[in-house]
């Protein structure tokens, strides 16, 4: 094997391997007790056969069973959380699949000094929940090298995921110590390398950045465009049991399910075999085999009364436990779905392949009744109708209502030479003339024009400063308020 030959090339051959199987559960094999796993009695005459050898090197080669979080019950999740806090003062997110607790309690096994190899999804380089991973094997072991294989070449068998080799030895690591990253390739011969800083590995949110030579990384340097830049990303709808919830079209049919309850859903892309995907005048795209998304938002004793066929589909369901799952369990109620819109670009999932497709959907105009219904129910709809409208059309009106000759237009009008005559045709009577002086004053509200008038009494100058949209709607305000004897002035 590839993982043995690399193996023993970077260590001596003298070795002892053990191997450490699980099922879904997380249990079964034989473990030290307090692991977190099974144990059995032929535990301790295992770890007494591989710790009695001294010079033997002491070797952990598993592949972790890969197991979502979604299929890790409640308790169980929550026992192997408590295990892995008390074994190594580490707290793991409940998000975290099997193999990262698998990881973390298998230190158990491994004796001081010794190494271990693991192959295991390479996704916890990056999400988020792959922090307990990470602090253990920068705080815990010294790490030595991690090799990330490209996401074309797939390692698993059942399980389509970007895979890793992880070698640790169960010891700390020196001040300055360096890891080696490599991606690509074999784990003997990668297509790319580099030694990064143990330092910057643990203020380093992505490690899937490294080795930054690798032809499938692109570090930016924060100044050039991201896709983030220009569209939202988000993953597919999940929906926790596909099998019920997304069902051909003719099959919702027979069940008498309202179209009401229903949206359209693309397939797989592997099952598509156009790069643009058009849709009917109904909504759906138009593929040979046309599927369903279930999405009701109900109750069941209505269903049950109103649409009795669609209530028993529901019943079967609640049969085999759907309701019970991770997602469904969390939703109210549990055959409800995400409220997503749909999403005009789609991509396969992590570009798992160099050539990895890129989709567009005409699907994402939906029935205009039925956008209408959705819209009813929500409570900004009801908000920006009777109040932040309104408010916006008291606000415009409040900024130019009332200012009546008094604008910038008449002004523009008054020219240098005209009598007092003339400019009264403009502007009307003057509010003010002011005493031994030659100008006259025009005043409607924050708008005031002034005029001065030579010795022949004539224009030889104008003034007016219009107020801005905010100086003008606060004089409204405070007007209104001073006639209820208010003042918004000090």
């Amino acid at each position: 094997m590839t993982l043995n030959r690399f193996i023993r090339r970077i260590h001596a051959p003298s070795i002892t391997w053990i191997r450490l199987t699980a099922d879904a559960r997380g249990g079964g094999g034989a473990a030290p007790t307090g692991s977190g796993f099974a144990s059995d009695q032929k535990s301790s005459t295992c770890a007494d056969r591989v710790t009695s050898s001294r010079d033997a090197k002491k070797f952990r080669e598993p592949g972790p069973p890969y197991v979502r979080h979604h299929h890790i019950g409640r308790e169980e999740k929550l026992r192997l959380q408590r295990i892995v806090a008390r074994k190594l003062g580490i707290k793991i997110s409940g998000l975290a699949g099997l193999y990262c607790y698998f990881l973390l309690l298998a230190d158990a096994w491994l004796a001081d000094g010794g190494l271990g190899v693991w192959l295991i999804p390479s996704e916890f380089m990056d999400v988020n929940y792959g922090q307990a991973v990470k602090r253990y094997l920068t705080e815990h072991v010294k790490l030595l090298h991690i090799h990330r294989f490209c996401p074309a070449d797939v390692q698993f068998s059942d399980a389509l995921v970007s895979s890793a080799v992880v070698v640790f030895e169960k010891s700390l690591p020196p001040p300055r110590h360096t890891v080696r990253f490599t991606h690509g390739g074999t784990l003997l011969d990668p297509q790319a390398e580099q030694a990064i800083p143990l330092a910057t590995l643990r203020r380093t949110r992505k490690w899937t950045n490294y080795p930054e030579a690798s032809p499938a990384v692109h570090v930016s340097n924060g100044d050039a465009l991201t896709l983030a830049d220009l569209f939202t990303i988000k993953r597919g709808l999940a929906t926790g049991a596909n099998d019920f919830f997304i069902r051909p079209r003719e099959e919702v049919e027979s069940w008498s399910i309202p179209a009401e309850f229903v949206k359209p859903i693309l397939p797989s892309p592997r099952h598509l075999a156009v790069e643009i995907i058009e849709a009917d005048p109904d909504g759906f795209p138009r593929l040979p085999k046309v599927l369903c998304l279930i999405d009701c938002d109900r109750p069941e004793h209505e269903l049950q009364k109103c649409y009795p066929l669609f209530w028993n589909y529901l019943q079967t369901g609640k049969k085999h436990g759907i309701h019970e799952g991770y997602l469904a369990s969390r939703r109210v109620p549990w055959y409800a779905q995400e409220k997503r819109a749909p999403a005009p670009f789609l991509c396969t999932y992590m570009g798992r392949t160099s050539n990895g497709r890129r989709l567009l959907s005409r699907l994402g105009r939906m029935p205009y009744n039925y956008r209408m219904r959705r819209l009813l129910k929500r409570w900004y709809f009801w908000l920006t109708v009777l109040v932040v409208i309104p408010a916006l059309f008291i606000v415009i009106g409040l900024i130019y209502s009332g200012q009546g000759p008094i604008n910038q237009a008449n002004f523009d009008r008054i020219q240098e030479g005209m009598t007092e005559e003339q400019v009264a045709a403009i502007l009307g009577p003057p509010t003010n003339r002011p005493n031994f002086t030659n100008s006259l004053i025009w005043v409607n509200g924050p708008d005031v024009i002034a005029v001065n008038l030579g010795d022949t009494g004539r224009v030889i100058g104008k003034a007016y400063n219009p107020p801005t949209a905010w100086r003008r709607l606060r004089w409204h305000v405070n007007n209104w308020l001073a006639r209820r004897g208010l003042s918004l002035q000090r």
